[in-house]
């Protein structure tokens, strides 16, 4: 926990006011279409020109430094140019503890990030504390674990890890512990405040609707790491675009009410589909039956807009897609409110679906649901 902390509700009043200090006399933070701004010495009574680090990008850095309880927070480019910054804090030979189950997408650039800087790594259950002590004690790994990588709750099977408990153990070992919180959202969950030293964002997903814009956000702790990570995002030219940073600026404002009215969808719908025969299983953190409902509980405002449900066996899953006429399948139009995706993991043989809620009528989507079950039996 940080020593110093305010309201909460102080960090939420700002996203919705203009609070400006580059334009105190504007209530919204305009667009800055520029490539090369002054910069003062320090000092010194002159200045020069730079051409990094666009006013909007920074006025975005800044909202969601104090949003996240952080010390620092920088704007990048997007997902790859963020994950490659982080990740070039460790050494050639460190080894990072990733998820062994987690989104498709993360695993895929970490695997290609990890190659160019010949990073380890070993996956466990993150969400169990006794692989978590088991890799801090073998023999093998110490003085060699780098980092842990958490995304929670993660992909697909919503398995929840404990922030708090990891952070405790990796900070003993000096490890740094780093957490994906896209799905979640700064409003839902701050792992900061848990014990974490890096958080990152993909901002096309969540913040904003998702699809409407790319973008990535590094929220950190320690300010040495801030500076490093500055420098490195200064040499790959990495920085978000000015309308990128205006368009996330925006989706703050009216994050809390998109997220809250889409995880009480997603609780709703997920309620009726655990009394469905037709479902085999649904994996939802807010499943007081589940493992990790309890954690989420501690370290989070809510469950999140995200659950996964495996088809009972006498559905047929390409013919359940196909009938669906509300939710959208189409993985190239992410904005269009409630999104199904396919989880790629063959031991479930096409059956195992992830449902992205959105904030459209859940009754419509339930009677969407149930029909296309009935016509793929």
């Amino acid at each position: 926990m940080r020593k110093e902390e305010q309201s909460e509700g102080t960090y939420e009043a700002t996203l919705t006011t203009g609070n400006n200090a580059m334009a105190p006399d504007i209530l919204g933070l305009p667009i800055y279409r520029t490539s090369v701004f002054k910069r003062m010495i320090p000092d010194r009574k002159r200045s020069n020109v730079q051409s990094s680090g666009n006013l909007s990008a920074k006025a975005l850095a800044k909202k969601m430094a104090s949003y996240d309880y952080g010390v620092t927070a920088l704007t990048f480019l997007n997902a790859y140019k963020a994950m490659a910054a982080t990740f070039s804090l460790f050494n050639s030979g460190d080894i990072v503890v990733i998820p062994t189950t987690m989104s498709s997408w993360n695993y895929k650039m970490l695997m290609d990030i990890f190659a160019i800087y010949r990073l380890n790594h070993i996956s466990i259950d993150i969400s169990n504390m006794i692989e978590v002590r088991k890799v801090l004690a073998c023999k093998a790994y110490k003085g060699k674990v780098a980092a842990f990588f958490i995304e929670t709750p993660s992909l697909p099977l919503m398995k929840v890890a404990d922030i708090e408990e990891i952070a405790k153990v990796a900070h003993l070992s000096k490890s740094k512990v780093i957490v994906d919180n896209t799905l979640m959202t700064p409003h839902m969950q701050k792992p900061l405040l848990n014990g974490a030293d890096i958080v990152m964002y993909f901002s096309g997903l969540n913040i904003v609707d998702a699809g409407n814009v790319e973008g990535s956000i590094v929220v950190v702790e320690d300010p040495d790491v801030g500076i490093k990570l500055k420098t490195v995002k200064k040499i790959s030219d990495g920085d978000m675009g000015e309308v990128e940073a205006f368009v996330i600026l925006q989706g703050l404002k009216s994050m809390k009410s998109r997220i809250d009215t889409r995880c009480k969808n997603a609780a709703g719908i997920c309620g009726k589909l655990m009394k469905n025969e037709l479902i085999k299983k649904v994996y939802y953190p807010g499943d007081q039956s589940s493992k990790g409902y309890w954690i989420q509980l501690k370290q989070a405002r809510g469950f999140g807009e995200v659950f996964t449900f495996e088809l009972d066996a006498k559905v047929n899953p390409e013919k359940f897609i196909e009938n669906l006429k509300i939710i959208n399948t189409d993985e190239n139009n992410l904005s269009a409110g409630y999104y199904l995706t396919a989880v790629a993991k063959e031991e479930y043989e096409g059956r195992l679906l992830g449902l992205y809620c959105g904030t459209g009528n859940v009754d419509d989507v339930l009677t969407d649901i149930e029909l296309a079950l009935l016509g793929a039996i």
